[in-house]
């Protein structure tokens, strides 16, 4: 999910690319084109940035990268290959961001942390080197996000966490530690994000962690079965801090708020009554600039819910309109 500076949200999907007109409600399609047409390169879209120039950058699974620009709709094929040195790695690209300098951080499931600047076009690949422990910790790389201070972290899976240091062009490695309960509660690391406190929350497949920076110390937050105020889910897809000090965490059964200041988490998950999420798995979550939160399901399609009603409203599929 992405909010140009028109207001227009981006969403991608297992079926191409949505852009969700703010003014109309009505949504234009950008799919898989024919061999020699403008088009995407796959279908499945998992990342989406926009560069300083305004060309949109939609990361796919087994496409590689296209870059669209959004003005013409022509679109530019990344790909990796043998035959193409440059490039994203792999192509599959399962997340993306742009840095204060205007470049574009890739991750890269199986190519590693690629780092590309667009004023230059170089491409710089960082990968795992099982004889060097300042070394990416794993080449499958799920997500980057870059923090206040423009610093990048990286989710592996299988890896944990990793934070770049670009004064060695080295990382520092944050792994699981059985017998460390600060320690990351699992390897494989879906999503990240940073509140206002400059403190970091990383969703795994083994529960939310909140990570203190200036200690090093990861504090695990996990579902219990007796509690209805825990969290609901410990595989987890997706967080989100938001302006208004929530915390929004989405997992396989729905999505949970925890507002920063107070405890517990509050779900909300799928129901037939109108009103409420279309679907239990959320994949994404975003804010937009008016304060609106964004949601992104798998067979539900995209969903918004309204703050001062608490209630979604939701777009899906219908094949029999293609504005849908």
């Amino acid at each position: 999910l992405y909010q140009d500076p028109a207001g227009n949200i981006w969403v991608g999907t297992y079926d191409g690319l949505n852009r969700l007109d703010h003014q109309t409600g009505r949504i234009t399609r950008f799919d898989l084109g024919a061999e020699g047409a403008d088009g995407l390169n796959h279908d499945v879209v998992q990342a989406i940035c926009q560069d300083r120039s305004g060309q949109l950058w939609i990361g796919t699974r087994g496409g590689g990268l296209d870059r669209l620009d959004p003005a013409t709709g022509r679109v530019t094929h990344l790909h990796q290959s043998p035959a193409y040195e440059n490039g994203p790695g792999s192509n599959q690209v399962r997340g993306l961001a742009l840095d204060p300098r205007g470049r574009i951080w890739v991750a890269s499931v199986g190519g590693g942390l690629i780092l590309h600047d667009p004023t230059d076009g170089t491409w710089k690949r960082y990968r795992h080197d099982p004889k060097d422990p300042a070394s990416l910790s794993d080449d499958r790389v799920m997500t980057v996000f870059l923090d206040g201070a423009g610093r990048a972290w990286v989710g592996t899976n299988g890896g944990g966490l990793c934070l770049f240091d670009e004064n060695v062009r080295g990382f520092r490695r944050f792994a699981h530690d059985p017998e460390n309960p600060h320690s990351i509660s699992h390897n494989t690391v879906k999503a990240i994000c940073e509140d206002a406190r400059g403190r970091l929350w990383v969703a795994t497949e083994g529960g939310l962690n909140r990570f203190d920076p200036r200690t090093g110390l990861f504090d695990v937050i996990r579902n219990s079965i007796s509690d209805p105020g825990s969290l609901s889910h410990d595989y987890l897809l997706s967080v989100l801090a938001d302006r208004s000090g929530n915390l929004w965490v989405g997992a396989f059964n729905g999505i949970n708020r925890l507002e920063l200041a107070r405890k517990p988490f509050h779900a909300y998950r799928q129901k037939s009554e109108p009103g409420n999420l279309s679907s239990d798995a959320v994949w994404s979550v975003f804010q937009d600039r008016a304060g609106v939160l964004w949601v992104g399901t798998d067979g539900g399609g995209l969903n918004r819910l309204d703050p001062a009603t608490a209630r979604f409203s939701s777009w899906m599929k219908n094949e029999a309109d293609s504005s849908s």
